[in-house]
């Protein structure tokens, strides 16, 4: 193999390494997105305020706003107590459904 080639093989290993990072980044957007989504419907459904939520899960209003945007990277726990104030399963939350 050439230097040319092992160059070209060592910039290629950057920009598959780049793209990788980029996807990872995507699909955890992706996630946080979704999961905001389905809390905001949860809620909606139940009828409650963001502050509802936020007293019942003992969390802040702007931190469930935060999460219902797809802004917010969320901790298990903080997940769990969202869905118990939503009298559902976390799972349902993390469902790709609409």
């Amino acid at each position: 193999m050439s230097q040319s080639n092992k160059v070209l093989s060592k910039r290629e290993a950057r920009q598959n390494k780049r793209r990788a990072s980029l996807f990872v980044g995507y699909i955890q957007q992706n996630i946080l997105i979704r999961f905001g989504e389905a809390v905001k419907r949860q809620r909606q459904k139940l009828d409650l305020t963001q502050q509802e939520v936020a007293d019942l899960a003992n969390l802040s209003r702007s931190y469930i706003s935060e999460i219902e945007n797809g802004k917010e990277n969320i901790s298990l726990e903080n997940a769990e107590k969202i869905a118990v104030a939503l009298q559902c399963q976390l799972t349902y939350l993390l469902r790709d459904e609409k």
